[in-house]
């Protein structure tokens, strides 16, 4: 499998893990020093992503399609609902060394 097929496996792993509620398993994906950004903040290092993890609020609705930007650099689109409106926002993930290294949620 190349280096391509590697990268998306791992996200499809990243995805299932956490749809099912697996923090291990989700955890395993990621560089030590990985760093997760959202609106609501920004988390350095698997021990701040535990605790993103478990403060976690409902999950927006990814599409399973990722974009290969460039290199490492992967893309998606989701939807997050908030009352009556529904929010359209883009997950961005880079990969190092078979671990994620960043993922960047925000806005469209």
């Amino acid at each position: 499998m190349g280096d391509h097929a590697h990268q998306l496996a791992l996200l499809a792993k990243m995805h299932h893990a956490r749809v099912h509620d697996h923090e291990e398993e989700f955890l395993s994906h990621f560089d030590d020093d990985a760093e997760i950004t959202t609106p609501k903040g920004s988390w350095k290092g698997k021990a701040e992503i535990r605790k993103w993890w478990q403060e976690k609020s409902d999950l927006p609705d990814w599409e399973d399609h990722w974009e290969h930007v460039e290199g490492h650099h992967f893309r998606r689109k989701g939807t997050a609902k908030k009352l009556i409106v529904t929010i359209n926002l883009v997950q961005e993930v880079w990969i190092h060394n078979g671990k994620i290294s960043k993922v960047h949620a925000h806005t469209a």
